[in-house]
């Protein structure tokens, strides 16, 4: 539309400066009419001679200039504006224009509010000379403005204002080629902000926001320049810390970073301290794409994550080679549950003043056909990770009920069955109705089935999980508080828990001996437990003397390698038919 418009309008100021009234068609037109429609247009048009002299302006150009249509007609632009790079820029314009006889097109910004589209046309006279110009500014100040936006929005995070995912891989890249260039390392760092969820769960997401804006800032300050820093996701920043010669430069940056997060944060009038776990890779020892690094340096970071957090590690094959087989049992887990490949063994446990077994705690097994027998400790706590250790936890209450309602009925015991219950099984909302109808179903009797719990499983909802205890233990399952004294124990948590046994950690055990300088700690416990209510277990049991002890301080039962190791079901069942 405005090319058509510009077309009109420069044939008829052509025609008007050639002073050539006659055998022109469009000068049989109106020129009120032209004037009109020049007039009202949203585009400033005007036209000058060779000397840049204005002969005509519309009402849009007086509108910009603010200046009397008489005060602006034979003056040049830089008579009437103090930007010199402006008006310098357009005459010099204006004269190329003249000389090439070409038509030229081009962006003009006077602020960050005035930004043009400038086409600059020559006019000719009836012998074809070029005796003047006109011109057409179109307002493109929006379309730049949303540009910018769209630009900022494709390359920054619109909550902290840092870099994104997308601008860090692209400075990451250039940064390797540096690099590569010049034989520099660089270092790649993922830094995660520790139980960042439970902020956002506890206190709600606007304040996680504002925690996130605060943290972008401080980490902005703790970096050199020439570094970048973006927010990958979430509570996840990445940084790049280039141009160095050997990694001990990195480590001082990255100890820099940790000590600023050692002062609180003042999040709406409230005192947060937060910690943060930062993983390091190096180029080109550890990666060659920025791929791999970033990859690489969040592996590192997951591995400070599980040595307690709040501090940094630096990459090595071997972390890589350990997530190789976590995920490679990770996918093997799921397969397992599915074919049932577990199988359970039963440590016995010993009534101190009958002698005979009493219980068994059951104990999960895999031996896997490409990894061979796994610890339980691993892919227990993968299992947790990957969210099928429900499953599994099902699957070993099942089991174990049914071996201990067959072994009680075929040998007339009253044994009871011990089964650890993960902190994630106990969150289920339907735990409660998955144990009742299993112990329904297979006809056992409650009262001779043991939930082993630690003691920290009620830290993320105590109330909750208390509520659910107590409904199990009023249904007549048995509750026992295994590994007591190694996590978060308290004398008013203990007498708030509905606990019938309390096993004592083998680490108190392993403390007895024969001088006698940490027995009185253990003789303690026992004491407290029986002060509560509560039996006591002493687990780990190995020599002799431990259970000599035990006994005269009064243990109620006594679970260890000394008495029984765990055994296979049919080895329980031949233990008892002695």
């Amino acid at each position: 539309m405005f090319t058509k418009l510009r077309g009109k309008i420069k044939s008829v100021i052509n025609n008007l400066i050639d002073g050539s009234n006659s055998g022109n068609k469009l000068l049989e037109l109106s020129e009120e009419r032209y004037k009109t429609l020049i007039d009202n247009s949203k585009d400033i048009i005007y036209s000058c001679d060779k000397n840049g002299l204005f002969t005509a302006v519309n009402k849009q150009f007086l509108y910009l200039i603010k200046i009397h249509y008489y005060d602006i007609i034979g003056k040049k632009l830089s008579n009437l504006i103090c930007k010199k790079d402006y008006y310098i820029k357009w005459e010099e314009a204006i004269q190329k224009v003249i000389k090439t006889e070409q038509m030229i097109d081009m962006e003009f910004k006077v602020d960050e509010n005035a930004i043009y589209n400038v086409t600059i046309s020559p006019v000719f006279d009836n012998k074809n000379n070029v005796v003047g110009i006109t011109g057409t500014n179109y307002d493109i100040t929006e379309i730049r403005k949303s540009e910018s936006i769209i630009k900022h929005m494709a390359y920054y995070d619109n909550l902290t204002g840092l870099h994104n995912r997308a601008y860090f891989f692209d400075r990451l890249n250039k940064h390797i080629q540096i690099s590569k260039e010049k034989s520099k390392k660089l270092v790649v760092i993922f830094i995660d902000i520790d139980d960042f969820k439970r902020i956002n769960d506890s206190l709600g997401h606007t304040v996680g926001d504002e925690l996130l804006k605060l943290v972008a800032k401080r980490l902005q300050l703790s970096i050199r320049k020439g570094d970048t820093i973006a927010r990958i996701s979430g509570d996840e920043f990445s940084i790049v810390i280039n141009k160095i010669k050997n990694v001990n430069e990195s480590i001082h940056i990255i100890e820099d970073i940790l000590k600023v997060f050692e002062v609180p944060f003042n999040v709406q009038n409230s005192l947060i301290n937060i910690t943060i776990s930062i993983g390091a890779s190096v180029f080109p020892d550890d990666g060659k794409s920025a791929e791999e690094l970033l990859r690489n340096s969040d592996i590192a970071m997951y591995k400070v994550k599980e040595s307690g957090k709040n501090f940094y590690r630096y990459f090595d094959i071997n972390m890589k080679n350990e997530l190789l087989r976590k995920m490679k049992i990770e996918t093997m887990l799921v397969n397992a549950v599915e074919n049932e490949e577990f199988i359970l063994h039963y440590q016995p446990q010993y009534d101190v003043r009958s002698k005979k077994i009493c219980g068994l705690e059951a104990l999960i097994r895999w031996n896997s056909s490409e990894l061979g027998f796994l610890n339980p400790m691993e892919f227990i706590a993968i299992s947790e990770e990957i969210g099928i250790i429900s499953k599994i936890g099902e699957w070993v209450l099942n089991r174990a009920c049914n071996f201990a309602k067959k072994i009680n009925n075929e040998f007339g015991t009253n044994i009871v069955i011990a089964v650890n219950i993960s902190p994630i099984q106990l969150r289920q909302g339907d735990f409660y109705n998955i144990v009742t109808k299993i112990i329904d179903k297979i006809g056992i009797s409650p009262c001779n089935v043991e939930l082993e719990i630690t003691e920290n499983i009620c830290i993320d909802d105590f109330d909750y999980a208390i509520n659910i205890l107590k409904s199990l233990k009023k249904y007549g399952v048995r509750i026992a508080l295994d590994d007591f004294g190694t996590g978060y124990s308290s004398l008013s948590y203990l007498k708030k828990l509905p606990i019938d046994m309390l096993k004592i950690d083998k680490s108190f055990v392993d403390e007895i001996s024969i001088d006698g300088s940490q027995n009185d700690l253990t003789e303690t416990i026992i004491s407290l437990a029986h002060k509560l209510g509560m039996k006591a277990l002493a687990e780990g049991v190995e020599d002799q003397f431990q259970y000599d002890y035990l006994e005269k301080s009064g243990i109620d039962i006594i679970q260890g390698y000394l008495l029984g190791k765990p055994m296979t079901e049919s080895a329980i069942e031949k233990e008892l038919s002695l």
